[in-house]
């Protein structure tokens, strides 16, 4: 609880690891639970003020721990906070990678080395004693540090009070002072900035960190589109599906047609499955009906007699755009064929046929002939 109270504090100082920490997470917070609560824009709001109230507090903590003006505090800060908007706004993956911008601002400050010399419970100093993790006893002990002559930190727990006082010395630094000060300025952040930052890198650095980000964006965009496109134009696994089984089915043999006087075709699969075979009204759709998974036309999953005799069928579909093909379970030719012979009439994907004739066309068929006197 005390580490969570810490990062919103206001008050005390964070030094280079802590501070270069909360920065990694709370920006990987946002990216993370930003693209999970992406469809709710208040929810993503939200995310993006703890992360930006998250970022300031620690901002100013490493502000104090540099003893620099604050006129950093609010740039990184605001620019996420700006960044992030027009992130949950659009939503879109290239947008993510401006966050590299206020990450960038934000590293500005690791380059500046802590000028406390005190000791930090876990690289923090302030109003929240996070040693009373580890001994709670600590936290009723009145703790008042002097650092040095010049710089006088004041931190009262029990008034829960957190300041910092610079004698006239801060400004006007010895002599020794200064020999010390120019010895500590080979610290390796003060040297990268002075290195990159100055008037005429600066300006390369920042052209290289805007190129950086367009060609991520730029290719992440192209990416998405492409991904997206690809998906929209090649089937899906379903239709896929569909496709190889009626290939399948055209390749398959089919035996014993028989054509009967009302235009509609008898045929047998390899399996003694009785197909009915008619052409009809042009279609789009390939797959009128499958038992296999109970979609379809409802017209399409039963053939029905006169005398309502009703038979499921195993799968409707079409070929050639007005050849209709179903097919039905070896289990039921020999029913099938009989009604065929001995009714009037019978019904199929709002289709009706009439029967007049049919004995007289199957008796002249030994195949069928046979399978109707069984």
């Amino acid at each position: 609880m005390f580490f969570l109270q810490s990062l919103f504090c206001w008050v005390g100082a964070d030094n280079r690891y802590r501070f270069s920490l909360i920065v990694a997470f709370n920006f990987l917070f946002f990216i993370v639970f930003s693209g999970i609560f992406h469809t709710s824009f208040i929810l993503s709001c939200f995310i993006l003020i703890i992360s930006t109230a998250a970022l300031t507090c620690t901002i100013k903590r490493r502000l104090n721990d540099a003893k620099l003006t604050k006129n950093w505090l609010y740039t990184p800060s605001i620019t996420f906070a700006i960044i992030g908007l027009v992130i949950i706004s659009f939503n879109h993956q290239a947008l993510y990678w401006l966050i590299l911008l206020p990450a960038a601002l934000s590293s500005i400050l690791l380059t500046y080395p802590g000028r406390n010399n005190t000791q930090y419970n876990y690289g923090y100093i302030g109003p929240i004693n996070l040693s009373s993790e580890r001994s709670p006893t600590n936290r009723s002990q009145r703790i008042e540090p002097t650092l040095t002559n010049q710089h006088h930190l004041q931190y009262t727990e029990s008034a829960n009070s957190f300041s910092y006082h610079n004698s006239q010395a801060d400004q006007e630094p010895s002599y020794d002072e200064q020999a010390t000060t120019k010895h500590s300025a080979q610290d390796i952040g003060e040297l990268i900035r002075e290195k990159l930052l100055n008037n005429q890198n600066s300006k390369y650095v920042i052209l290289g960190l805007v190129a950086i980000i367009l060609i991520a964006m730029i290719t992440s965009f192209i990416l998405s589109l492409t991904t997206s496109t690809e998906l929209s134009t090649s089937p899906s696994t379903h239709d896929k599906a569909i496709k190889t089984n009626d290939t399948q089915l055209i390749v398959n043999e089919r035996t014993n047609k028989i054509t009967l006087p009302d235009d509609f075709s008898l045929m047998t699969t390899p399996f003694n499955g009785l197909i009915v075979h008619w052409q009809a009204d042009n279609s789009n759709e390939l797959q009128l009906w499958d038992i296999t998974q109970a979609t379809g036309d409802n017209s399409c999953r039963s053939i029905t007699f006169n005398n309502n005799d009703s038979y499921r069928t195993t799968r409707v579909y079409v070929e050639n755009t007005n050849e209709y093909i179903a097919e039905f379970s070896p289990l039921d030719t020999k029913e099938i064929l009989k009604d065929i012979a001995i009714r009037s009439r019978f019904s199929l994907c709002g289709y009706s046929f009439s029967l007049k004739g049919s004995q007289a066309t199957l008796g002249k068929n030994s195949f069928y002939a046979e399978l109707i006197t069984q």
